[in-house]
């Protein structure tokens, strides 16, 4: 076992013509450039392949903090753990709300820029400070119910807490793939509290003929933009609410085969996918 470099020797050793290597704990080293540049790695022999670790510069680490984590990584590996994992473990435990937020919506590659802009502003704009900053290993049931209770009345509330959820899940499972966060959500569900029915009002029915009348006002009507104007008539076409309509994306409309699929968390009773096949005229 290496013997432990003290602080005098460490500041006394000087660059050479070539990068050089020395240890300074066990399983500890330096490498040294001829520039003076010094960087700690964590550098072990297991199962026949070489593991090298870097653990930071001189600028930004003491030698005892390289020491520090040098220890903790040698009882790691004492103790059967697989030192990449338990190391990305660790810096999940000291990871806040909003940088696993940040990391999750990063690797989100499979939807548009611009639910990803909608997803940061749920899962990040409107959280609190005190939320953004929280340890995403400390979140509990209690905190994501806070969270979600001053929007529970709002038509997108579902998919808040879906997109909330999956933030949750993937901070918590990369320290601890067992912890059942579909579990939790559930009884988050069933504890916040039920939505008070609206009254509805319903309108009357429009005849053929008005029916006519109504769209050659709509598409002679001046003050309105083009795009209303569409959305209005894609509304009869389809028979889907506003929201269903204003809310979409391109990439869920498929054209080559004439086809909308809407997703689960923006429906109002359904937690599958729907797929509704278009007409010309709205494929137009």
């Amino acid at each position: 076992m290496a013997q432990v470099m003290t602080q005098a020797k460490f500041d006394s050793l000087k660059p050479k013509a070539k990068p050089y290597r020395v240890a300074v704990g066990h399983n500890v080293w330096v490498n040294i450039t001829p520039t003076n540049f010094k960087t700690f790695i964590y550098r072990k022999m297991k199962h026949r392949k070489k593991m090298v670790i870097t653990l930071g510069s001189s600028q930004g680490m003491e030698l005892h903090d390289a020491l520090t984590t040098g220890s903790l990584y040698n009882k790691l590996l004492a103790n059967g753990e697989h030192l990449p994992t338990a190391i990305k473990r660790s810096a999940y435990q000291t990871m806040t709300w909003r940088e696993a937020a940040e990391k999750y919506l990063s690797q989100r590659n499979d939807i548009s820029a611009g639910r990803v802009k909608k997803m940061r502003k749920v899962v990040i704009t409107d959280m609190t400070d005190e939320f953004n900053d929280r340890p995403i290993a400390s979140v509990d049931k209690t905190h994501i119910k806070e969270a979600i209770l001053p929007f529970w009345d709002m038509p997108t509330a579902k998919e808040r807490l879906s997109n909330i959820a999956a933030v949750w899940y993937f901070g918590v499972s990369e320290i601890d793939a067992d912890v059942p966060v579909s579990t939790k959500m559930e009884e988050i569900k069933r504890t916040l509290p039920k939505k008070a029915k609206r009254a509805v009002k319903h309108l009357g029915q429009l005849s053929f003929a008005d029916l006519q009348q109504w769209l050659a006002n709509l598409d002679g009507n001046n003050q309105l933009k083009k795009r209303d104007k569409v959305a209005a008539e894609i509304i009869l076409l389809t028979n889907k609410r506003p929201s269903e309509i204003t809310l979409g994306e391109w990439d869920e409309i498929d054209f080559e085969n004439a086809t909308w699929t809407i997703p689960a968390a923006r429906l109002k009773s359904s937690d599958k996918d729907h797929v509704m096949p278009l007409s010309s005229r709205v494929i137009e």
